[in-house]
């Protein structure tokens, strides 16, 4: 299954639009090698790394959930908007890379248990019941 991208290329045109910079002085300013990339990522056709979303939004003046699709609250919207890779949740909470991505895709029957969501509510800056609620929409 492959992860549908978080951005919402419509409001990542506006947001570089309204900070008044071109698709090619984003990029550079992203350490990409020319706007091409920025294009596409406005149109839908690629998205951008998920290591690159906060730097992204920093470089537009703006708050990364204003650049994001909308949808539910599930672990990887919590993960990307804490600015964690799924690396560093994994190690938060003791799991390999692969358990925790299973989790984000609801690929398992139980998602973390209650140590692993205070942990992960700790590390993504929200209650532990958002982050139960977001752990069941993963799974939805």
């Amino acid at each position: 299954m492959l992860a549908v991208s978080l951005v919402d290329p419509e409001a990542l045109r506006r947001a570089r639009e309204a900070a008044g910079v071109s698709q090619a002085q984003l990029a550079r300013v992203l350490g990409l090698a020319g706007g091409e990339v920025v294009y596409n990522w406005e149109r839908g056709h690629h998205a951008p790394r998920e290591s690159l979303l906060a730097d992204l939004a920093s470089a537009l003046g703006v708050e990364l959930s204003s650049i994001l699709r909308a949808g539910p609250t599930d672990l990887r919207r919590l993960r990307v908007l804490a600015g964690l890779s799924v690396d560093e949740a994994a190690e938060a909470v003791g799991v390999s890379d692969v358990t925790y991505r299973r989790w984000e895709r609801g690929l398992t029957l139980r998602g973390p248990n209650r140590a692993a969501v205070q942990v992960l509510a700790g590390r993504f800056g929200v209650s532990v019941s958002a982050v139960e609620s977001a752990a069941r929409s993963s799974v939805d």
